[in-house]
């Protein structure tokens, strides 16, 4: 199968999970191949409703969230062995806005604030079935099933006050390694299936406490993609996670959560240099039947470097 010429997106896209405290899932399409000196610089707006809080894994039926976050995002490809890899940074800066009530109805408190996230730095390299090219070969390639690994890592560097009700920081270090399996379906369908654990820091300062654990977190997400044109694709896609359960000064405040998010994705190229990608995930199926948190993304990416031609 002959890849488009458009399929250039990289590594994982800010996507937050049911649980706003876990790191961003995979969206279709995000382990793509790129030529040599591809690089991009993104802006990613999210919009999140949710009753799951950032700094504390807790899903509360009387809490309300809207939550609006800008993220700037740098990814830079290089080549390792003969193999595509690639590196990103990322910081998001929000704003929350919502209600709350103590014992699930009665009187509300009003919730606003704003503040930064934690930073993410991703690496990524490809194991097999995607080389790292110079154009004219990149543009010959003919994609085939690929393996591909990344490691994400959160650093505590957001907002975050033990004396706030929310937070937009989590005070803690999150690692998420992840193993991602692309192949070809017929001429113009792709299949991704990535499979990821998030290990947890405790955190040494929580509210209402002195020490916050977290169990780790387990997760596969499996999506399916069609490119209609050159320019455009769209996709479906599950996303599936486990685990996650919480302590809070020895005293359990959850046990393990499994919930079930469906994905659809749109890209849409309208040059070498721009392209535009939104994403939509909804709950389907979860252990806890409070949770509700949806959430819509739009990226917008700029690319320079070796890229393919429209004609």
């Amino acid at each position: 199968m002959r890849r488009p010429a458009y399929a250039v997106l990289g590594a994982s896209l800010y996507l937050a999970s049911s649980s706003c405290f876990a790191l961003p899932a995979s969206g279709a399409r995000d382990y793509a191949n790129a030529p040599q000196g591809f690089t991009g610089l993104q802006y990613v707006y999210q919009h999140v409703d949710t009753n799951a809080e950032f700094d504390l894994p807790i899903v509360d039926p009387g809490l309300s969230m809207g939550i609006d976050l800008h993220t700037l995002r740098y990814l830079k490809y290089f080549g390792r062995g003969g193999h595509t890899s690639a590196f990103s940074v990322y910081q998001a800066y929000g704003d929350l806005d919502g209600t709350f009530s103590p014992f699930g109805g009665g009187r509300s408190i009003r919730l606003s604030g704003h503040g930064y996230s934690d930073t993410v730095v991703i690496l990524g390299t490809n194991l097999s079935g995607a080389p790292y090219l110079p154009l004219n070969e990149y543009m010959q390639w003919s994609f085939g099933p690929t393996v591909t690994a990344q490691v994400m890592i959160s650093a505590p560097t957001g907002s975050y006050s033990r004396d706030k009700l929310f937070n937009m920081g989590t005070n803690r270090w999150q690692v998420k390694p992840e193993l991602a399996y692309l192949m070809p379906v017929g001429e113009k369908g792709w299949w991704d299936v990535y499979g990821n654990v998030e290990w947890f820091q405790d955190n040494d300062d929580p509210r209402g406490g002195n020490r916050l654990e977290t169990k780790p977190l387990f997760g596969l997400d499996t999506h399916y993609s069609y490119t209609f044109n050159r320019a455009f694709w769209a996709g479906v896609g599950v996303s599936y996670r486990r685990g996650g359960a919480t302590r809070l000064d020895g005293i359990s405040q959850g046990g393990s959560e499994e919930y079930t998010d469906g994905v659809a994705t749109a890209s849409m190229t309208f040059s070498p240099n721009w392209m535009m990608k939104a994403m939509y995930s909804h709950p389907i199926k979860a252990s806890n039947e409070d949770v509700n948190t949806k959430i819509f993304q739009l990226t917008i990416q700029y690319n320079w470097g070796h890229l393919p031609s429209n004609r």
